[in-house]
């Protein structure tokens, strides 16, 4: 005779209803994180395109306005897309933004291997993107501008002979170039050729004026005969590499002797700068170009990234950058996305922009 377990069938019903019910939980879990993960997936497309139209804005203006654009974030520089309640915020940072403890203002960085350095001293002063195109912005006569040429980079705490102005660029080169010397340890760096001495830099400053366009270019030291480290026409290697822990500079008031092309009119470049040839009535849109002529090698293989540098000015005027920086944020409930790009300029060559070597 069976007998009957009492409860054996509900125990199974129960059990059953269980797992149903698990597997209904897990399969609404499961849908629920698909439906989150797609919404996460459309949310960060939304959020990336948002912040490619922040870069594309910023473009935009850049390459209507020219070298040395710098719109930074205000009330109504910001792009709504309202069919996904996104908001794009962007801001474009074209001219010099680090100041000296001198109250200059200056960009420091290394110049590379063939890499052509060109800086308008002219530029748009639209403070929004709503303003019109207004190419007021330019260094006056009374405005010096200065380039530096590094040979090493060391603490300045260590260097007596830097002005509290040269300590604070070196400061700035030395966060990102740490340690730097131009030295091969065996009594200098020959830049791809042991023989003698030649011009490692090339440097012009040009012009529009009732004239034309017009170059200074210097016609002092072709030949590298200077063996100091004062400038007085073009750089050589010798002469950077005796400059130590200070450096070489070439600045608008220096009668540094050259020429004006076209036509090999006599000058020099304060007097270009300031405008005093005679015949020439008006001056604007100066631009100052330089450029490394020789290999970043030593014979002996070893090689250097480039050669540190800064651009400054005496009165505390900004003045463009040879790159400029793109920065977009985008936010969205809880989640945000935020880029910042640097593009350099590009670079054109001058129709007058070359050496003469006689």
């Amino acid at each position: 005779m069976k007998t009957k377990n009492a409860g054996i069938t509900i125990i199974v019903a129960m059990a059953t209803s269980l797992l149903v019910l698990g597997l209904a939980f897990a399969t609404i879990n499961s849908v629920a994180q698909s439906l989150e993960q797609a919404g996460n997936t459309q949310r960060s497309t939304q959020l990336f395109f948002a912040a490619e139209s922040g870069i594309e804005a910023a473009f935009f203006h850049h390459n209507s306005r020219g070298q040395g654009t710098t719109l930074q974030t205000v009330a109504n520089q910001t792009l709504e897309h309202d069919s996904v309640n996104v908001e794009t915020a962007w801001e474009i940072i074209g001219r010099a933004n680090e100041t000296s403890s001198g109250g200059s203002q200056f960009y420091a960085d290394i110049l590379r291997e063939n890499q052509t350095i060109q800086i308008p001293l002219a530029w748009d002063t639209s403070t929004t993107p709503t303003g019109a195109p207004n190419q007021s912005g330019a260094l006056g006569t009374t405005e010096d501008v200065t380039i530096k040429f590094y040979a090493q980079l060391q603490d300045p705490s260590g260097t007596s002979n830097d002005t509290p102005d040269d300590a604070n660029i070196r400061d700035s080169l030395l966060g990102r170039y740490n340690p730097f010397v131009i030295d091969n340890g065996s009594g200098g760096f020959d830049f791809g050729d042991a023989g003698s001495d030649e011009v490692l830099i090339d440097w012009s400053l040009s012009r529009k004026s009732n004239q034309g366009i017009e170059t200074f270019i210097p016609t002092g030291n072709e030949d590298c005969t200077n063996g100091s480290t004062v400038v007085d026409g073009f750089i050589c290697e010798n002469q950077l590499l005796l400059v130590a822990n200070s450096s070489l500079d070439i600045t608008t008031s220096d009668t540094i002797v050259g020429k004006i092309l076209p036509g090999l009119t006599d000058t020099n470049l304060t007097t270009f700068w300031n405008c005093n040839e005679a015949g020439v009535s008006s001056c604007e849109d100066f631009r100052l170009t330089f450029r490394p002529l020789l290999k970043f090698t030593d014979t002996n293989t070893s090689k250097i990234i480039g050669i540190p540098f800064s651009v400054e000015t005496n009165n505390g005027s900004q003045f463009p950058l040879p790159d400029y920086t793109v920065v977009t944020d985008v936010t969205q409930e809880s989640f945000s996305q935020g880029v910042e790009l640097q593009i350099p300029e590009r670079t054109s060559i001058g129709a007058f922009d070359y050496v003469i070597f006689d």
